[in-house]
């Protein structure tokens, strides 16, 4: 195990994260999402595996599925990117305390302020 907790030190590099903030409402009665940013974030994003992507479920199948690594901790709904990457969103956490570090599931975050108001 420790093979792989000094793989993750020696070839991380810095990320750009988001993490989602405390939600407010504005004048108009609309939820806003705040977002905070974390500085010092060293990790690295891998895509999955064809075999990994089998694995999963049918539905799942048709994201775009990434592993992060980080050494500090990471938490649901980061949205997170190295910038070779797309900026993805974890959506399941662990702690390898092994490592220690943190891997996170995460797919490629689709950016919803773009689409058109309905």
């Amino acid at each position: 195990m420790s093979g792989i907790a000094d793989v993750v030190r020696r070839n991380a590099i810095p990320l750009t994260l988001n993490r989602p903030a405390t939600e407010t409402v504005d004048a108009r009665g609309r939820v806003v999402r705040g977002n905070s940013s974390v500085a010092g974030v060293r990790g690295h994003i891998q895509p999955y595996s064809p075999r990994e992507l089998r694995q999963l479920s049918e539905g799942e199948r048709v994201l775009e599925w990434y592993h992060v690594w980080s050494l500090i901790e990471l938490k649901v709904g980061d949205r997170m990117t190295d910038g070779y990457t797309p900026l993805v969103k974890a959506v399941r956490v662990e702690y390898w305390k092994e490592g220690p570090f943190w891997h996170a599931h995460a797919t490629k975050a689709i950016d919803t302020t773009s689409l058109p108001a309905s």
